[in-house]
């Protein structure tokens, strides 16, 4: 065999290997994508209420872009004609999640351009709502905790209340909610005085959340809860959720902050919100929240 040859057959190995390695990449990739999409199925039915779904803009590069056009159309969808403020806040909840939107693997991947079409110089986990009674705060947040619930599939969403009475007006509310948009009632797969789980794709006609298939799709990554917890740190302990809400986080039990809230603050992407009103007895949360940061002036 001369060297002319030799040369030859090593260069038609070399690129047969390197051919099937690029189809094994390929295929890899293909049963990636249709997992993904699997994951993200939106049946026919939804069309009306998602009315983004079939968008032809050019700027959705992945689903995280679509998620987050659903979100911020849905949040005009539940009956309430939101305040200039509460807009504010609703779009700084928002874009406190922005990595639980477009999820562990894409988020690296878009951070960089979602951050600079936003015009967001950085992702803020930790936000605080001082501003007086009557502002809009509560309701803000249960629309922001309504649209993850049904745009954010696996979301989890803990708020911790002062008291039984305030968890009770957050349910309230929550439900209020719901039964604004049918398409959300057909989700829910459990219900109580304390929690909200809601599956990503409806139950069969005639499923209610105490149903078989409804018990079912509780345990699925999909699902997502929503819990409206009062302050009381011997029943919370084993508490799991990736955004945490405060209500009225001036009066909160210090106990919650340190032996609830605290573990759950290391959770991958764990988001808090505080919302207060101002008092004369400003407590720790009221005073770390006034704090200006020396470096910022913040």
């Amino acid at each position: 065999m001369t060297v002319n040859s030799k040369v030859s057959s090593l260069f038609q190995e070399s690129t047969s290997f390197l051919q099937r390695q690029l189809e094994q990449l390929e295929n890899e990739y293909i049963a990636r994508l249709k997992e993904h999409e699997k994951d993200d199925i939106i049946l026919p039915e939804y069309d009306r209420f998602w009315a983004i779904k079939n968008s032809k803009n050019t700027s959705v590069l992945a689903e995280g872009d679509k998620r987050l056009e659903r979100i911020l159309y849905t949040l005009d969808q539940f009956g309430y004609e939101r305040s200039a403020d509460q807009v504010n806040f609703n779009l700084k909840m928002v874009y406190a999640v922005l990595p639980q939107i477009y999820g562990d693997e894409d988020w690296p991947i878009h951070a960089q351009r979602v951050l600079t079409k936003l015009n967001i110089r950085k992702i803020c986990n930790r936000i605080a709502f001082f501003c007086p009674r009557r502002f809009g705060k509560t309701t803000s947040v249960c629309l922001f905790c309504g649209t993850m619930l049904l745009n954010a599939p696996g979301s989890e969403i803990a708020t911790f209340s002062i008291a039984g009475r305030t968890s009770g007006f957050l349910m309230e509310r929550m439900v209020e909610m719901i039964s604004n948009i049918p398409e959300m009632q057909s989700r829910v797969v459990k219900f109580t005085k304390e929690e909200i789980w809601l599956c990503r794709d409806p139950l069969p006609v005639g499923c209610n959340y105490n149903s078989i298939e409804a018990k079912k799709r509780r345990n699925l990554k999909t699902t997502s809860k929503f819990f409206a917890l009062p302050s009381n740190p011997k029943t919370l302990r084993g508490t799991n959720a990736r955004i945490i809400i405060l209500e009225e986080a001036n009066y909160i039990n210090q106990k919650i902050l340190y032996e609830i809230v605290a573990p759950l603050l290391l959770m991958k992407d764990a988001v808090i919100i505080a919302i207060t009103s101002p008092s004369d007895d400003a407590t720790q949360m009221a005073q770390q929240m006034l704090k200006k940061l020396p470096s910022t002036d913040e």
